[in-house]
């Protein structure tokens, strides 16, 4: 049995286009719809694993789970393996997967706690992916007033303000 703890990485999955010129690029290997077939045939192991996203420093971290959201499970083929290369080392690339390659996944949904379940897996090296998404608290604070000693002096005065604001981190994993 493997524990997986699927965190999420702050370089994401966002497509860009500048210094690409709106050019797509794809893996130069060929995608074997047999070998990704294979390794999602039924095992004897279970992939077991929490997603959530970390945030804040070591004394004010604050974590954030994946509730109700979806996991999803790739073969990491030799296909698999050149596209995470290429998105990793390009990351402002748009490095596409072939629409075949969705026809090779499984799904597990997470419970309240992020916590998710792929059972009767084979062994070998799978590519984990999701999003969370969340509402996380800001601070800000705002200028109200200004207190005038004389021609030369002054102080202005702030208050402190918490706001609300949703966020959508990819959380991705490879094993």
């Amino acid at each position: 049995m493997r524990l997986i703890i699927l965190q999420s990485i702050v370089c994401n999955f966002y497509v860009y286009t500048q210094g690409t010129n709106g050019k797509y690029f794809f893996p130069q290997v060929f995608f074997d719809e047999e070998d990704a077939k294979n390794r999602l045939q039924e095992g004897n192991s279970t992939i077991r694993g929490v997603l959530f996203h970390a945030e804040g420093s070591i004394i004010t971290k604050t974590k954030y789970y994946g509730k109700k959201q979806t996991v999803v499970l790739f073969p990491y083929t030799s296909y698999f393996s050149e596209w995470y290369n290429l998105k990793y080392q390009n990351p402002r690339a748009n490095i596409i997967l072939r629409p075949e390659v969705f026809r090779y996944r499984l799904e597990a949904q997470t419970d309240e706690y992020g916590n998710f379940t792929f059972n009767k897996m084979k062994p070998g090296k799978y590519y984990l992916e999701s999003s969370i998404d969340y509402i996380a608290t800001g601070v800000g604070h705002e200028r109200v007033a200004t207190i005038y000693y004389n021609a030369y002096w002054s102080q202005p005065i702030y208050e402190s303000y918490y706001y609300n604001y949703d966020v959508t981190k990819i959380a991705n994993k490879r094993y």
